[in-house]
């Protein structure tokens, strides 16, 4: 009785907030609208036509809004909701009020949700019973997923990951990991109010946060509905992705209020968000996760984070349309199924452990395993997101090289270069696309820790051919020319198929200029060394030479060619043969701007492994 007292007053109150403020914006908005006359001047135009002297430096830009804790009766409001299962009203009542404050002046705090709501909303984003569970949404369970997960969006956008204390939020509460725990003594952890925790079990221990020791092992799982469970992959895809967008933001963030403070010490980036999720795991285990599926191991087990979490709900149905209902005998059917789902005692032996379970496998090489891609194409989906996580692995061990950072910048490199190396076909080109969305240093540092492990021993090193360009860690003309272009790896096919496809990859990436026009001419060395290279690859590869037969037209045999490669794409004497035909392609388009006037262009469209 009491809490349906509560939650009456919760929603009288809420009610009244909330047309209280949509009152106080008409209103704002109305006068907005009757301030302009001949005497004054919009803020905006006063903003761009102020010149300040030029001793004085311009203040940094504003990147997001300020913020501050709640009041404690909106507050209280909110929580009174969500401990009630007004999971709608609660979330709405958020959203307007973020909205509301979008017309306060630019230098007025904004007010958010707490941490420990931020965290329950990110529960709710992705958890079963307001995703796959929700078959229909008579009870908006699956509007208050996509509600919560816009309301997250719109936080991060407006005041930023620290301010909106998504560090706080985002962490993974496993007792038995260090890794896992909050950092105890942060600054931006300091002002948290544990009278906001929601007494729920979706709040505790049946959250996400607490049903999953670390980030990593959550990654694996989501990776794992990829391979084998596409209706919980949408989920887990698009949850990943706004944690992905969380971890950017908030190192960017951080980065430049180090490079604002001037000391030089990147206090902030030790603090990050990606530095807490790495913890104390050893880089083996990233990289474990960062290529599970996809390397043709099939020693990858990841166990559910809910209960039956992939129960499809025509299943779920069914079981609640056969549950009893008996008042008088406490059998209350499918009443309370949202809570006993997480209450059952078997529970804790369902919860994921911090170290992926191993399935019995047969040994390497006695059986070929399928190509990942092809078995399960929604892992193609799961590649940029593992690059993104790359990215940021590399960019922190960068910030932080001499500073404590977690690992050395080559160890990754070299790890995930070797990782690299030994993916199957139909993978491999994904992670090293020219138009890869990376720093460029990223992308040449990284493909040639793969060339180098392709090539054979005793060719010219990059160091004493270009000396400059090597010690910048970049790759040059001369470079490609001398060092990578004209060689083959041993006689694996596969290998040279490889080496074939990251060759025409830097070598596209190099000579791509701005706009769409081709980089710099191709001089008679680099043409032979390309040449020389695609004979030798094909030699060590005992690829047969095949020429026009006699009275066939040159483009219909292409594309019969191009047919029988197209039916076997991924066999690695195909995969050889199309790299070579981009680079035989190439230097023909090259013959022919050589012959093209003064003036005329030539487009370069056809760069590229796509």
């Amino acid at each position: 009785m009491a809490a349906a007292l509560r939650a009456k007053s919760a929603r009288s109150d809420s009610t009244s907030s909330l047309s209280s403020a949509e009152s106080s914006c008409s209103k704002f908005m109305s006068r907005k609208g009757f301030q302009s006359s001949a005497n004054t001047t919009p803020t905006s135009l006063v903003r761009y036509e102020v010149h300040e002297p030029e001793e004085k430096p311009d203040p940094p830009a504003r990147r997001y809004r300020d913020s501050r804790e709640a009041p404690d009766n909106f507050k209280e409001q909110t929580q009174i909701l969500f401990e009630e299962g007004i999971y709608y009203l609660a979330i709405q009542s958020l959203q307007t009020n973020l909205f509301s404050q979008s017309y306060q002046p630019v230098d007025a705090p904004w007010w958010v949700a707490p941490p420990t709501h931020i965290a329950f909303l990110g529960t709710l984003v992705i958890h079963p019973s307001h995703t796959t569970w929700a078959k229909d949404d008579s009870k908006n369970k699956k509007i208050v997923a996509v509600r919560a997960y816009q309301y997250l969006l719109d936080v991060l956008r407006s005041v930023g990951p620290i301010n909106g204390h998504f560090k706080t939020a985002f962490a993974f509460r496993d007792r038995s990991s260090r890794a896992g725990r909050r950092r105890r003594h942060s600054p931006e952890e300091s002002d948290v109010n544990q009278v906001d925790d929601l007494i729920t079990p979706l709040a505790n221990a049946d959250s996400l946060w607490n049903r999953v020791p670390d980030f990593w092992t959550m990654l694996g799982w989501a990776f794992s509905c990829a391979a084998s469970h596409p209706e919980r992959w949408v989920h887990w895809k698009l949850w990943v992705e706004l944690l992905l967008d969380v971890m950017e933001r908030d190192l960017q963030e951080r980065k430049k209020l180090d490079e604002e403070r001037g000391d030089g010490k990147p206090r902030m980036l030790q603090e990050s968000i990606i530095m807490s999720y790495i913890g104390e795991h050893q880089l083996r285990h990233i990289m474990r996760v960062l290529f599970a599926y996809i390397d043709g191991d099939p020693s990858h087990s990841y166990q559910e984070i809910w209960p039956k979490e992939t129960q499809s709900p025509t299943a779920t149905n069914k079981r609640k349309r056969d549950a009893k209902v008996d008042l008088e005998h406490d059998e209350y059917g499918d009443w309370f199924d949202e809570d006993e789902s997480f209450d059952d005692e078997d529970t804790n032996d369902a919860s994921p452990s911090a170290t992926p379970a191993m399935k019995k496998g047969k040994g390497r090489g006695r059986k070929k395993q399928p190509l990942p891609l092809v078995e399960s194409p929604l892992l193609e989906e799961t590649i940029p997101i593992r690059r993104r996580i790359f990215a940021l692995l590399s960019q922190i061990c960068h910030e932080l090289r001499d500073d404590g950072g977690p690992f050395s910048i080559f160890d990754l490199y070299e790890r995930v270069a070797e990782h690299i190396r030994g993916l199957p076909l139909d993978v491999f080109p994904h992670f090293l696309w020219s138009d890869m969305p990376v720093v460029g240093t990223i992308y040449v540092t990284l493909a040639r820790h793969v060339i180098s492990y392709l090539l054979p021993p005793g060719i010219p090193q990059p160091i004493d051919v270009d000396k400059v360009t090597e010690t910048n860690g970049y790759v040059s003309a001369v470079m490609m020319e001398k060092c990578f272009l004209p060689y083959a790896t041993n006689s694996v096919v596969e290998d040279n198929a490889k080496l074939a496809v990251v060759l025409w990859e830097l070598f596209s990436y190099l000579w791509q200029a701005k706009e769409s026009e081709l980089g710099p001419r191709i001089t008679e060395d680099m043409r032979r060394a390309i040449v020389r290279g695609l004979e030798e690859r094909e030699r060590k590869s005992k690829l047969k030479k095949e020429g026009l037969p006699d009275g066939s037209a040159e483009p219909d045999w292409v594309e019969k060619k191009m047919e029988l490669i197209e039916k076997d794409r991924y066999a690695p004497a195909n995969v050889l043969r199309l790299a070579h035909s981009k680079f035989r392609l190439f230097l023909e388009k090259s013959e022919e701007r050589e012959s093209l006037v003064d003036g005329e262009r030539l487009e370069a469209d056809f760069l590229g492994w796509k």
